[in-house]
């Protein structure tokens, strides 16, 4: 897969970066920012030949996902850099503590309903000053989409919003797994009470969790349940979206074909 050797001070940073992304999957803007830098140093290139495929196969999100945690980090450091020069008093975008409400927030922005809140006044002993809409127009964010690159729903965004804490889990769950198969065959004493079921019982725990985790909008009420006679989804369970497993091996093929026709056409406008 990798298409250049790094030096190792390279593989160095990206073992430190790595390790920041592994921890952050709760934390969208470190996240965001951790993988700007980690794109700009190009450091994906010792196992993977394209940024796309590195997050895919090392994150499980594909390129729509990694673009929209980047741009809204990009934003983000856009309205702090506003602030700190003075061009600004204050961003609510700062204050922002949930993807979704920065999405909102950014969204406000972009539409420019606060513009009664900028501060329009030329900073004192201050000059050449990037102005908003410049700043502005090299982050600006897109809807939420799915790993699909399909604009998910605002009914459904509390429920998107927990696939970093499905994520952690699935992560720890690996560590304990890995850790515990690895003792067994060194035949650490400690673990004489264990068997190798325990693993299995470990592996399962993964594929449940990675079943609940959401990768697209749920092809049967289209995010929508509520619309549904009951008002409920039994595909989906009720959250309007569903996992990847479902999606790849369940789904109408059709429905798929004609969201991915629609995306192909949103992205060329």
């Amino acid at each position: 897969m990798g298409s250049q050797q790094l030096t190792p001070a390279d593989i160095a940073e990206l073992e430190r970066l790595e390790k920041i992304l592994e921890r952050t999957q709760a934390d969208f803007l470190l996240h965001g920012r951790t993988l700007l830098e980690l794109r700009e140093k190009k450091l994906y290139l010792r196992d993977y030949s394209t940024f796309e495929g590195y997050c895919q196969g090392r994150w499980g999100y594909g390129a729509k996902r990694a673009q929209q945690l980047m741009k809204a980090a990009a934003f983000w450091e856009s309205e702090k850099l506003l602030v700190d020069m003075g061009a600004k008093k204050d961003s609510p975008i700062l204050e922002a503590t949930s993807e979704r409400q920065l999405g909102k927030l950014i969204q406000t922005i972009k539409s420019g309903s606060n513009a009664s809140r900028l501060d329009t006044t030329p900073p004192q002993n201050k000059t050449n000053l990037p102005s908003i809409a410049n700043v502005h127009a090299k982050s600006k964010l897109p809807e939420v989409l799915d790993d699909c690159g399909l604009a998910i729903p605002d009914c459904c965004l509390s429920y998107w919003e927990q696939r970093p804490e499905i994520q952690e889990m699935m992560s720890a769950v690996s560590r304990v797994k890995c850790w515990v198969d690895d003792e067994l065959k060194k035949d650490n004493k400690l673990l004489h009470t264990m068997t190798n079921s325990i693993v299995a019982d470990l592996s399962r725990a993964y594929q449940s969790l990675e079943q609940c985790k959401p990768y697209a909008v749920c092809t049967v009420c289209q995010g929508y349940p509520q619309l549904k006679p009951d008002s409920f989804c039994d595909f989906c369970g009720g959250s309007g979206l569903i996992a990847k497993w479902r999606y790849e091996t369940q789904a109408d093929k059709r429905v798929i074909v004609m969201r991915e026709k629609v995306i192909a056409m949103s992205e060329k406008k």
